[in-house]
């Protein structure tokens, strides 16, 4: 149970947690792909099925917000990078001080943001609504079929990215403290 517990998954009836993990899956992955491409209106599509996410999950959408925190340096990096480095129309402050700030970096540095927080949330939607055991029986029950009976690397690999996927926000909260 404590191993469960740390994984992020938390027991649920909701129609995230009955649904089928490797339709969880699939739908997490072309929701990132959307999340990934989307600008404007999809994008704010993407912000607002998430927030749905995680109120049928059960999960405090205060604390979805919070658990950003824990990439902060990702937000830092990704958010002031483009700030600096998109070409485009310059600020202009005053009369003649300009701020190496471009218009078009303020909407690439913002959209950045957003896709990065759309698949974080993604992500912890699908690890507190899938048990750690379904992933792993869907990369055992995988072997079956004739795709992951040719490769045993393909396996393996697999299920070391299902669990590194769960445990990946501990890592950077672990090593944030140190730091």
């Amino acid at each position: 149970m404590a191993s469960i517990k740390s994984s992020g998954y938390c027991p649920g009836d909701s129609i995230l947690h009955t649904a089928g993990p490797g339709k969880k899956i699939l739908l997490a992955l072309i929701c990132v792909l959307i999340t990934g491409t989307a600008d404007g209106p999809a994008l704010l599509f993407m912000i607002f099925l998430c927030h749905l996410g995680m109120l049928v999950s059960g999960m405090f959408i205060l604390d979805a917000w919070k658990r950003l925190a824990i990439f902060k340096i990702f937000f830092l990096v990704l958010g002031v990078t483009p700030l600096f480095l998109t070409p485009g129309v310059p600020l202009y402050f005053f009369s003649e001080f300009t701020l190496p700030v471009t218009i078009e970096g303020i909407e690439c540095s913002f959209f950045t943001l957003a896709r990065l927080a759309c698949m974080i949330w993604i992500s912890t939607i699908l690890v507190r609504t899938t048990s750690p055991q379904s992933f792993i029986d869907i990369v055992n029950a995988g072997s079956k079929s004739r795709f992951f009976a040719k490769s045993k690397l393909l396996k393996d690999f697999l299920l070391v990215g299902m669990l590194s996927f769960q445990i990946l926000p501990h890592l950077l909260a672990e090593a944030e403290e140190k730091m």
